[in-house]
């Protein structure tokens, strides 16, 4: 965790960046003896271990960065995949993120890495039932925002949302809980996953009064190169990932915003 904190200090200098988005995925939430925790897609990790890796993480971006102006915001994620997902969870996870961000106050390392959650919700993985369950969890414990990078797999203006899902249990979880910045899967070569977001946001508008708040895109192409996968029609590159989103949501003076950010997911470690 060091080493990647590190290198990610040096990528941002290297880029003559000062303002950073890191979403760390650790997998799918596990329980095991009574601790909640994430798979690391191979085994287990505590929430403890996993809130001193994201502390070696920022530490190591921190001394890095020899200009002491960049700034981290670190979002630690994991999923809605698998039979392990609850509100339990949801709030173990909140509980670590504040650890982790009042440590780095009392370090007075508060102005330059904020940490934050991070949630992949896939539709195709679990009901939206538990998924919400785990975005009421995570809510009631929260002080800092969570940060959804998931997909509207068969959402409008496609056909329906992938199985039990809805319109309004994808808003609820991208933006209706209060706490989410929306970093979707842009990932398709034709435009559709952007086009799903900008429905989806124009829905909001028009049940809900506003639009979601997306703080930038997320596209695939380091997983598909490091996986050695051509990824046939999903693999945007991430200026083209973030130009198709901006391109949707601007189009429509209703669901205009800027997009702060764009990452790239790959398999680090």
């Amino acid at each position: 965790m060091w080493s990647l904190g590190c290198r990610a200090a040096l990528t941002a200098r290297a880029r003559d960046s000062n303002d950073a988005l890191v979403v760390l995925a650790f997998g799918r939430p596990r329980h095991e003896r009574g601790r909640y925790g994430a798979s690391l897609f191979r085994g287990f990790a505590s929430v403890t271990r996993i809130g001193r890796g994201a502390v070696a993480y920022a530490m190591a971006f921190a001394k890095c960065d020899r200009s002491a102006r960049a700034h981290l915001e670190l979002a630690l994620g994991t999923s809605n995949f698998g039979d392990e997902v609850d509100y339990g969870h949801g709030q173990a996870w909140a509980t670590m993120v504040n650890r982790v961000n009042d440590l780095f106050r009392r370090r007075s390392l508060g102005d330059r890495v904020a940490v934050a959650g991070a949630y992949d919700v896939e539709p195709g993985w679990r009901g939206p039932r538990t998924s919400r369950s785990w975005v009421r969890g995570y809510v009631s414990r929260a002080r800092a925002p969570y940060y959804d990078f998931g997909g509207a797999a068969g959402c409008p203006p496609y056909g329906s949302c992938v199985g039990a899902w809805t319109m309004e249990d994808v808003w609820y979880v991208a933006g209706g809980s209060g706490f989410a910045l929306m970093l979707p899967e842009i990932y398709t070569a034709s435009g559709a996953s952007a086009e799903q977001w900008y429905r989806l946001s124009l829905y909001s508008v028009l049940r809900h009064g506003r639009p979601i708040t997306f703080a930038g895109a997320m596209s695939q192409a380091a997983a598909c190169r490091d996986a050695h996968d051509r990824c046939a029609g999903l693999r945007n590159a991430p200026w083209k990932a973030w130009g198709q989103l901006w391109r949707a949501l601007n189009a429509d003076p209703r669901t205009a915003q800027p997009l702060r950010w764009v990452t790239d997911i790959g398999h680090d470690a």
